[in-house]
Formats: C-alpha cells, sequence, structure tokens
C-alpha cells in the first residue's frame, strides 16, 4: 500500500522521499489506538493499519475478531482502490 501511495501522489523522487516519511504515519498514529480502551479508538479506523493492531490486540471472541478483519479488509480495499485511481489517472 505505501508503495502505491508513492507512485500515485509523488511527482518525483525528491517527493518521494518526503512522501515516504510522513507514510510511515499511517503505520505509527493508529498504534496510539492501543493505548485507548473506550469506542473513541475507532476514530483511528480511517487508518488501515489500525484494523491490523486490533486483530492482534485480541481483546474480544471470534466474532468481534472476525468483523474486526471484515472491516481491515474493506479499509484497506478502499484505500489500494482510492490510491490506484489516482495513479490511472496520473498516467492518462
Amino acid at each position: 500500500m505505501i508503495a502505491l501511495f508513492l507512485v500515485a501522489f509523488a511527482s518525483n523522487k525528491v517527493e518521494g522521499l518526503a512522501l515516504s516519511k510522513g507514510a510511515s504515519l499511517m503505520v505509527v498514529v493508529p498504534a496510539v489506538a492501543w493505548f485507548i480502551s473506550s469506542p473513541i479508538k475507532y476514530a483511528f479506523g480511517i487508518f488501515p493499519a489500525f484494523w491490523i493492531y486490533e486483530i492482534f490486540r485480541g481483546d474480544g471472541g471470534q466474532w468481534q475478531s472476525l468483523l474486526l478483519m471484515l472491516g481491515g479488509v474493506g479499509v484497506h480495499l478502499l484505500a489500494v482502490y482510492g490510491m490506484l485511481q489516482k495513479f490511472l489517472r496520473r498516467q492518462d
């Protein structure tokens, strides 16, 4: 996903390097939700990595894990679709 993010939004090598530094925040910021126990933590759900952290946390049952996995797959697919569309528009 990070590679697709870079090719979709970076125009040159310098922008790509700067964006790769910022892309690391997409992985680190959802880790903050690990320390929040209230339902407010689901606000971090816009970050695809959040769902992975929540599945690893595993404080629910099988059904909760299944719902988290479905949510994660959905957010990942939306993110990949959006970045792929942006990349394809830039190619034309």
